[in-house]
């Protein structure tokens, strides 16, 4: 899919967001941040609120990757990398 720009009001702004995602799955995302960011304190400001959520969504991230790792270790199945392991850079820019 082509690149687009789809205006998005998260909080008491509206971003531009350029994306390939369809609208289905948009749609889904968007629905996701919304509900995380209606769910901080009104009362704060916007780039608080928009901290509190990330950081709510990247906790979720991990409980998920947690629960995946579990279920994969069930079945039999390898572990994939864990999330906290993640530092952004590879094995061997890590050891140079």
């Amino acid at each position: 899919m082509e690149s687009r720009s789809v205006p998005l009001l998260v909080g008491s702004q509206i971003y531009p967001l350029i994306t390939t995602l369809d609208d289905e799955k948009l749609d889904v995302v968007y629905k996701i941040l919304r509900d995380t960011v209606a769910a901080t304190p009104p009362t704060l400001a916007q780039d608080q609120r928009l901290f509190i959520a990330s950081i709510k969504l990247a906790d979720d991230l991990v409980n998920i990757t947690r629960r995946m790792e579990a279920i994969l270790a069930l079945v039999g199945i390898n572990e994939p990398e864990r999330a906290e392991d993640y530092s952004g850079e590879s094995e061997s820019e890590a050891s140079s």
